[in-house]
């Protein structure tokens, strides 16, 4: 059974922040807050520990007192490689993933998840309209396959899914829950 104390969380802040001219997004305010710091706030009653994922501003990122991992690869090769390295040092059996740009989520989810029946080893979340592949919970048991599918070359977040046979879960979300802040104008 799932239950908070076997629950990590890992916050995606990785990327290259192309849409919004290059900028950190984890560190961009949204409402007077950074998103980083929203989304610690947020996952933190939810979860056992919390990971961030990032590749550049470290210091910063440390300052919100949870373990800041940075990719084995260098550049910005995909939030999968957040993935990967958030699995690796992941000391619970299920890793929650959420994107730092994804600000709208209700405070309950990880309750909503371990209210489904957990059978599979990768689930990703679906709003009434689309999929999410990004916000997902995956068993510590998907490493090796994920490593594998990385050693490829493949970089698809959609496209590993469908090699694990991830299941989507349907939460009755909204997809305006699901926004993500992904231009300046959003901030």
């Amino acid at each position: 059974m799932m239950t908070k104390q076997n629950v990590t969380g890992l916050i995606l802040a990785g990327g290259a922040g192309r849409r919004v001219g290059g900028v950190d997004k984890g560190l961009l305010n949204y409402d007077g807050t950074s998103l980083i710091e929203r989304q610690t706030q947020w996952l933190k009653p939810q979860v056992k520990t919390i990971l961030i994922s990032a590749n550049r501003n470290i210091e910063q990122y440390k300052k919100y007192n949870h373990e800041v991992l940075q990719d084995n690869q260098q550049g910005f090769e995909g939030p999968l490689h957040g993935v990967l390295k958030g699995l690796e040092f992941c000391s619970t059996p299920w890793l929650f993933v959420q994107p730092v740009d994804m600000p709208g989520l209700p405070i309950n989810l990880i309750d909503l998840i371990q209210s489904k029946q957990v059978v599979a080893d990768c689930y990703y979340l679906k709003s009434n309209q689309r999929e999410h592949y990004l916000s997902m919970l995956i068993n510590r048991k998907c490493l090796p396959g994920l490593k594998k599918y990385l050693t490829s070359g493949s970089r698809r977040v959609r496209g590993f899914h469908q090699q694990m046979g991830s299941i989507p879960l349907d939460l009755g979300l909204e997809e305006s829950m699901f926004k993500n802040l992904n231009l300046q104008s959003d901030y």
